[in-house]
């Protein structure tokens, strides 16, 4: 194996083990076959992943993708967590002629979840994108997109609300208020990491130029809609009010 193939797999290492430096939650469970998570009183199901990546990138199988609820780790609010070594790196080793080295990968996250006592008003996104090696010759990102649909939008759903997020910061976080209350939705999560180090014999000298992107968890949180009293409620409450006032005035009268 030639040497530039060592340094690309030993990167390729390095950047997974930098990922998963934020350890998989003990509760986290490989998302194939889909499981059914339980977090508060929401329900999250129908977990599906599809992976499409060049060499120098991470996971390549569904079962490196884990899932757990958010209370779990310490997190408050119903809500899950996404964790794997979410990566791509590209290394172009030292060369008499100018080199450029690349590497991209796509991960799309499918789930369902339902509210059955309270409805969903507002989502919010975290993950903690990091990127390394960008200069002139190189460059990489992070991206995480997010659209929430009333239902599987290829069964008819229909689209809420979408956004996107770049890895420019120790963290990522975004409020995805959803303009109503929902009592069920749809989610498609759109991971998108790419990595391009170009090696230039007067610019670099001997030194390989590298770079690279990472996320190891995306945090789901859930905030729900407080319940508003039916008027039948409402009604019997008045009345409730009412007979506590008559009794009062009724013993002062007495008295």
């Amino acid at each position: 194996m030639s040497s530039s193939h060592h340094s690309r797999n030993a990167l390729v290492a390095t950047v997974a083990s930098i990922a998963l430096f934020a350890a998989a939650p003990a509760h986290a469970v490989p998302i194939s076959p889909s499981p059914t998570i339980l977090s508060g009183d929401l329900t999250f199901y129908n977990f599906t992943a599809h992976i499409n990546g060049t060499t120098g990138t991470t996971p390549t199988q569904n079962t490196q993708i884990g899932v757990s609820p958010i209370g779990t780790i310490g997190i408050p609010g119903p809500g899950i967590r996404f964790n794997a070594a979410f990566s791509a790196s590209a290394n172009s080793p030292p060369s008499f002629w100018p080199s450029t080295d690349t590497s991209s990968i796509d991960i799309i996250l499918t789930y369902s979840v339902s509210a059955p006592t309270q409805e969903i008003e507002d989502i919010s996104m975290d993950f903690n994108g990091a990127l390394f090696g960008v200069d002139k010759n190189s460059s990489a990102a992070a991206t995480v997109t997010e659209s929430v649909y009333t239902s599987d939008p290829t069964l008819g759903g229909t689209l809420v609300k979408q956004i996107s997020v770049n890895a420019i910061g120790p963290e990522q976080l975004v409020d995805i208020p959803l303009g109503a209350n929902y009592t069920s939705l749809y989610v498609v999560k759109d991971i998108l990491l790419n990595a391009s180090a170009k090696y230039d014999f007067w610019t670099n000298l001997w030194n390989s130029d590298q770079s690279g992107a990472t996320i190891s968890f995306i945090d789901q949180q859930f905030s729900e809609a407080t319940p508003v009293p039916e008027p039948a409620s409402l009604g019997l409450l008045g009345l409730g009010l009412l007979g506590m006032g008559l009794l009062y005035c009724r013993r002062t009268i007495t008295v």
